[in-house]
Protein backbone atom coordinates (compact mmCIF):
# COMPACT_ATOMS: atom_id res chain seq x y z
CA UNK A 1 0.00 0.00 0.00
CA UNK A 2 2.99 2.28 0.51
CA UNK A 3 3.55 2.19 -3.27
CA UNK A 4 0.09 3.59 -4.04
CA UNK A 5 -0.36 7.19 -5.18
CA UNK A 6 -1.34 9.50 -2.33
CA UNK A 7 -4.78 10.15 -3.81
CA UNK A 8 -5.56 6.41 -3.97
CA UNK A 9 -4.13 5.86 -0.50
CA UNK A 10 -6.44 8.57 0.86
CA UNK A 11 -9.39 6.91 -0.87
CA UNK A 12 -8.65 3.56 0.80
CA UNK A 13 -8.06 5.05 4.25
CA UNK A 14 -11.22 7.20 4.02
CA UNK A 15 -13.26 3.98 4.21
CA UNK A 16 -11.98 3.19 7.71
CA UNK A 17 -14.72 3.78 10.36
CA UNK A 18 -14.36 7.00 12.39
CA UNK A 19 -13.92 5.09 15.67
CA UNK A 20 -10.82 3.35 14.22
CA UNK A 21 -9.04 6.52 13.01
CA UNK A 22 -7.17 6.93 16.32
CA UNK A 23 -5.60 3.47 16.02
CA UNK A 24 -4.90 4.05 12.34
CA UNK A 25 -2.95 7.25 13.09
CA UNK A 26 -0.76 5.37 15.56
CA UNK A 27 0.21 2.84 12.88
CA UNK A 28 2.72 5.09 11.12
CA UNK A 29 3.64 8.76 10.71
CA UNK A 30 2.61 8.81 7.04
CA UNK A 31 -0.95 7.69 7.78
CA UNK A 32 -1.15 10.10 10.69
CA UNK A 33 -0.31 12.94 8.30
CA UNK A 34 -2.63 11.71 5.54
CA UNK A 35 -5.67 11.32 7.82
CA UNK A 36 -5.32 14.90 9.05
CA UNK A 37 -5.03 16.45 5.59
CA UNK A 38 -7.81 18.59 4.11
CA UNK A 39 -8.18 16.36 1.03
CA UNK A 40 -8.60 13.25 3.22
CA UNK A 41 -11.26 14.94 5.37
CA UNK A 42 -13.21 15.90 2.23
CA UNK A 43 -13.15 12.27 1.07
CA UNK A 44 -14.26 11.14 4.53
CA UNK A 45 -17.19 13.57 4.51
CA UNK A 46 -18.19 12.32 1.07
CA UNK A 47 -18.60 8.79 2.44
CA UNK A 48 -20.48 9.87 5.56
CA UNK A 49 -22.93 12.31 7.08
CA UNK A 50 -22.54 14.41 10.24
CA UNK A 51 -25.60 14.68 12.47
CA UNK A 52 -26.48 15.79 15.99
CA UNK A 53 -28.03 12.93 17.97
CA UNK A 54 -29.49 12.61 21.45
CA UNK A 55 -29.49 9.25 23.22
CA UNK A 56 -30.32 8.82 26.91
CA UNK A 57 -30.38 12.62 27.35
CA UNK A 58 -26.79 12.92 26.05
CA UNK A 59 -26.25 15.08 22.95
CA UNK A 60 -23.41 14.12 20.60
CA UNK A 61 -22.05 14.89 17.16
CA UNK A 62 -22.18 11.61 15.22
CA UNK A 63 -20.70 10.40 11.95
CA UNK A 64 -22.92 8.17 9.83
CA UNK A 65 -20.67 6.04 7.63
CA UNK A 66 -22.70 4.61 4.75
CA UNK A 67 -19.93 2.29 3.55
CA UNK A 68 -19.31 0.29 6.73
CA UNK A 69 -22.15 1.00 7.64
CA UNK A 70 -21.68 2.41 11.13
CA UNK A 71 -22.67 5.35 13.34
CA UNK A 72 -19.99 6.62 15.71
CA UNK A 73 -19.58 9.62 18.05
CA UNK A 74 -17.00 12.22 17.05
CA UNK A 75 -17.77 14.90 19.66
CA UNK A 76 -20.03 15.78 22.58
CA UNK A 77 -22.27 18.75 23.27
CA UNK A 78 -22.90 19.74 26.86
CA UNK A 79 -26.65 20.31 27.06
CA UNK A 80 -26.98 20.05 30.84
CA UNK A 81 -29.38 22.63 32.23
CA UNK A 82 -30.40 24.02 28.84
CA UNK A 83 -34.09 24.82 28.42
CA UNK A 84 -35.42 24.41 24.89
CA UNK A 85 -37.75 27.38 25.41
CA UNK A 86 -34.69 29.59 25.85
CA UNK A 87 -33.20 28.45 22.53
CA UNK A 88 -36.14 28.62 20.15
CA UNK A 89 -39.53 30.18 20.47
CA UNK A 90 -42.29 30.01 17.88
CA UNK A 91 -45.39 32.18 17.82
CA UNK A 92 -47.29 29.45 15.96
CA UNK A 93 -47.61 28.07 12.45
CA UNK A 94 -50.28 29.79 10.34
CA UNK A 95 -51.85 28.76 8.09
CA UNK A 96 -51.77 24.97 8.36
CA UNK A 97 -50.16 23.51 5.26
CA UNK A 98 -51.20 20.22 3.61
CA UNK A 99 -49.36 16.91 3.94
CA UNK A 100 -49.10 14.40 1.07
CA UNK A 101 -51.23 11.80 2.93
CA UNK A 102 -54.22 11.56 5.25
CA UNK A 103 -53.25 10.52 8.77
CA UNK A 104 -55.63 9.07 11.35
CA UNK A 105 -55.45 8.44 15.08
CA UNK A 106 -52.63 5.99 15.83
CA UNK A 107 -50.42 6.99 12.91
CA UNK A 108 -47.04 8.63 13.46
CA UNK A 109 -46.13 11.82 11.56
CA UNK A 110 -42.69 13.39 12.02
CA UNK A 111 -41.10 16.40 10.28
CA UNK A 112 -37.39 16.88 9.61
CA UNK A 113 -35.30 19.52 7.85
CA UNK A 114 -33.35 18.75 4.68
CA UNK A 115 -30.46 21.18 4.54
CA UNK A 116 -31.84 24.72 4.98
CA UNK A 117 -34.49 24.94 2.28
CA UNK A 118 -36.57 21.76 2.35
CA UNK A 119 -38.67 19.64 4.67
CA UNK A 120 -39.16 15.89 4.85
CA UNK A 121 -42.06 14.12 6.52
CA UNK A 122 -42.21 10.55 7.81
CA UNK A 123 -45.54 8.74 7.85
CA UNK A 124 -45.73 5.50 9.85
CA UNK A 125 -48.79 3.23 9.84
CA UNK A 126 -48.64 -0.41 11.02
CA UNK A 127 -45.19 -1.64 9.93
CA UNK A 128 -44.87 0.57 6.83
CA UNK A 129 -42.79 3.76 6.84
CA UNK A 130 -43.16 6.36 4.07
CA UNK A 131 -40.90 9.38 3.63
CA UNK A 132 -41.81 12.37 1.46
CA UNK A 133 -39.80 15.50 0.65
CA UNK A 134 -40.88 19.00 -0.45
CA UNK A 135 -40.08 20.49 -3.84
CA UNK A 136 -41.46 23.90 -2.86
CA UNK A 137 -41.93 25.51 0.53
CA UNK A 138 -43.11 29.08 1.05
CA UNK A 139 -44.75 30.93 3.98
CA UNK A 140 -48.25 30.23 2.63
CA UNK A 141 -47.77 27.24 0.35
CA UNK A 142 -46.01 23.90 0.19
CA UNK A 143 -45.88 21.14 -2.40
CA UNK A 144 -44.48 17.64 -2.06
CA UNK A 145 -42.44 15.66 -4.55
CA UNK A 146 -43.09 12.02 -5.31
CA UNK A 147 -42.79 9.49 -2.50
CA UNK A 148 -39.08 9.14 -1.63
CA UNK A 149 -39.20 5.86 0.31
CA UNK A 150 -41.88 3.32 1.25
CA UNK A 151 -40.52 0.47 3.36
CA UNK A 152 -42.07 -2.41 5.28
CA UNK A 153 -40.01 -2.52 8.49
CA UNK A 154 -41.31 -5.88 9.71
CA UNK A 155 -38.73 -8.14 7.94
CA UNK A 156 -35.86 -6.40 9.76
CA UNK A 157 -37.43 -4.78 12.83
CA UNK A 158 -39.75 -7.71 13.58
CA UNK A 159 -43.15 -7.23 15.15
CA UNK A 160 -41.78 -4.68 17.64
CA UNK A 161 -41.96 -1.48 15.62
CA UNK A 162 -44.48 0.62 17.57
CA UNK A 163 -45.99 3.91 16.42
CA UNK A 164 -44.01 6.24 18.66
CA UNK A 165 -42.03 9.43 18.08
CA UNK A 166 -40.01 8.39 15.05
CA UNK A 167 -36.94 10.62 14.61
CA UNK A 168 -35.20 10.51 11.23
CA UNK A 169 -33.13 12.40 8.69
CA UNK A 170 -32.75 12.30 4.91
CA UNK A 171 -29.69 12.78 2.72
CA UNK A 172 -31.23 13.57 -0.66
CA UNK A 173 -27.93 13.50 -2.57
CA UNK A 174 -26.99 10.02 -1.31
CA UNK A 175 -30.60 8.80 -1.59
CA UNK A 176 -30.69 7.43 1.96
CA UNK A 177 -32.68 7.99 5.12
CA UNK A 178 -31.85 6.99 8.69
CA UNK A 179 -34.73 6.15 11.05
CA UNK A 180 -34.04 5.83 14.79
CA UNK A 181 -35.79 3.34 17.04
CA UNK A 182 -35.48 1.57 20.37
CA UNK A 183 -35.46 -2.21 20.71
CA UNK A 184 -37.12 -3.41 23.91
CA UNK A 185 -37.30 -7.11 24.79
CA UNK A 186 -39.10 -7.25 28.13
CA UNK A 187 -39.78 -10.99 27.94
CA UNK A 188 -36.09 -11.79 28.16
CA UNK A 189 -35.41 -9.07 30.77
CA UNK A 190 -32.74 -7.67 28.48
CA UNK A 191 -31.79 -3.97 28.50
CA UNK A 192 -33.24 -1.76 25.78
CA UNK A 193 -30.99 -0.88 22.85
CA UNK A 194 -30.92 2.18 20.60
CA UNK A 195 -31.24 1.20 16.93
CA UNK A 196 -30.84 2.96 13.58
CA UNK A 197 -32.22 1.71 10.26
CA UNK A 198 -30.47 2.94 7.12
CA UNK A 199 -32.98 2.99 4.25
CA UNK A 200 -32.26 3.25 0.53
CA UNK A 201 -34.15 2.90 -2.73
CA UNK A 202 -34.11 -0.89 -2.41
CA UNK A 203 -35.47 -0.93 1.13
CA UNK A 204 -33.57 -1.32 4.40
CA UNK A 205 -29.84 -1.31 3.70
CA UNK A 206 -28.69 -1.97 7.24
CA UNK A 207 -29.68 -2.17 10.89
CA UNK A 208 -27.11 -0.48 13.16
CA UNK A 209 -26.97 -1.18 16.90
CA UNK A 210 -26.19 2.11 18.69
CA UNK A 211 -25.64 0.44 22.05
CA UNK A 212 -27.45 -0.25 25.29
CA UNK A 213 -29.98 2.31 26.51
CA UNK A 214 -30.19 3.30 30.17
CA UNK A 215 -33.75 4.56 29.81
CA UNK A 216 -36.18 2.53 27.72
CA UNK A 217 -38.62 5.46 27.61
CA UNK A 218 -36.07 7.92 26.15
CA UNK A 219 -36.21 7.40 22.40
CA UNK A 220 -33.20 8.60 20.37
CA UNK A 221 -33.52 11.89 18.45
CA UNK A 222 -31.52 13.15 15.49
CA UNK A 223 -31.00 16.43 13.65
CA UNK A 224 -29.15 16.42 10.33
CA UNK A 225 -28.40 20.16 10.30
CA UNK A 226 -25.06 21.00 11.90
CA UNK A 227 -24.26 24.76 11.60
CA UNK A 228 -20.70 25.34 10.42
CA UNK A 229 -20.19 28.10 12.99
CA UNK A 230 -20.56 25.69 15.92
CA UNK A 231 -17.22 24.51 17.21
CA UNK A 232 -17.52 20.96 18.60
CA UNK A 233 -14.31 19.61 20.17
CA UNK A 234 -13.32 16.06 19.32
CA UNK A 235 -13.48 13.53 22.13
CA UNK A 236 -10.10 12.24 23.28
Amino acid sequence: MFDLPIDMEEEVLSRVPVKSLGKLRLTCKKWNTITKSESFLKKKQRNGIEVVMMMDYRVSLMSVDLLSPSIDPIGNLNADGIKISKIFHCQGFEPRLPLPFRAVFGDTVTLASVREEQLAVLFHRASVVEIWITNKIEPNAVSWSNLLFAVDMKPVAGFWFPNVGRSFFVDEEKKVAVVLDKEIIDKCHLPARNIAYIIGNNGILSKVDLGESRDKFCYPLVCSYVPSSVQIPNTP
